[in-house]
C-alpha cells in the first residue's frame, strides 16, 4: 500500500520577524543582552536593526499627533482570557472577538505597537504579503484582522517579557523574572504598568468607542494578582 504523501503546509516565518517592530533604543538594549546569533537569522536581525530606526521615527510622530487624545481616553474594564499554552485560548479569543462589545489587538497593533495608530492603514497593505499564511507552531491561520497576543506588543515596547525566549531560548536568566512580575524593581513596575495601560488606551481610541479590551496571552496566567491591581 502506498503511503499517502504529507502535504507541506508552507508555513514559514518569511522575511518578517517579531523584532521588525522594535524601536531603536530597545534594539540596542536587546543587543546588549548578547543574544545567540545564528547565520540563519542574521538577515532578519540586520533588517530589524534598520527598521528600528523607522519605528522610532514613526513612534515619535504618532506621540506628537495622538498622545494627548490617547491619555484622555476612558478605559473600560479589560477582559483577560487565562490559560496555558495549547489549551484552546486562541480559539476562545477568536470566538469572543466576534462579540461587538470587545476590541482587541490585531496584527498591526501586535507588530507595530508604538505607531499603529499612525501607520496601520498603509502598513496593512505591505506587511500582509510578507507574513506567513499560518503560524509555524500549530498551523493556525494568520490574517491581519484576527486577534493577536498583547504580550508580543508589550515585549516590543519595553522588553520586560518572558517572550524574550524567542531570542534567548538558552538563557532563561534573561526572562525568568518577567512571568509573575513580582521581582521587578519599583521603576520597572511603573514602566510596565504605564506601558500596558497606554497600549490598551490606544486600542480603545482606535475603536472610537468605549468597549472592553479583550486580551489573550498565556503569560497573564502567571500574573493574576498583578493584573488585579
Amino acid at each position: 500500500m502506498t503511503k499517502p504523501q504529507e502535504k507541506n503546509s508552507g508555513s514559514t516565518q518569511g522575511p518578517f520577524c517579531v523584532w521588525s517592530g522594535i524601536g531603536f533604543t530597545n534594539f540596542v538594549k536587546l543587543m546588549r543582552l548578547r543574544p545567540t546569533i545564528r547565520w540563519s537569522g542574521l538577515g532578519r536581525l540586520i533588517s530589524s536593526g534598520f527598521l528600528s530606526l523607522s519605528n522610532s521615527f514613526f513612534s515619535l510622530l504618532e506621540n506628537l499627533i495622538y498622545s494627548r487624545k490617547v491619555k484622555k481616553t476612558q478605559l473600560e474594564s479589560p477582559v483577560f482570557i487565562i490559560g496555558h499554552w495549547r489549551s484552546g485560548t486562541t480559539l476562545l479569543h477568536n470566538l469572543m472577538s466576534k462579540d461587538d462589545q470587545f476590541i482587541y489587538p490585531n496584527m498591526g497593533a501586535m507588530l507595530f505597537p508604538s505607531h499603529f495608530l499612525l501607520t496601520e492603514r498603509v502598513l496593512k497593505h505591505v506587511v500582509k504579503h510578507l507574513i506567513p499564511k499560518q503560524r509555524p507552531m500549530d498551523n493556525m491561520p494568520v490574517t491581519w484582522d484576527l486577534p493577536q497576543e498583547d504580550e508580543t506588543s508589550i515585549m516590543l515596547l519595553h522588553l520586560m517579557s518572558p517572550y524574550l525566549t524567542i531570542t534567548f531560548s538558552d538563557q532563561p536568566e534573561v526572562y525568568d523574572r518577567y512571568y509573575e512580575l513580582n521581582q521587578l524593581t519599583p521603576r520597572e513596575t511603573s514602566i510596565w504598568k504605564k506601558t500596558f495601560l497606554y497600549f490598551m488606551k490606544k486600542l480603545t481610541y482606535k475603536a472610537g468607542a468605549n468597549k472592553h479590551v479583550l486580551l489573550k496571552s498565556p503569560t497573564h496566567t502567571f500574573r493574576i494578582p498583578f493584573l488585579l491591581e
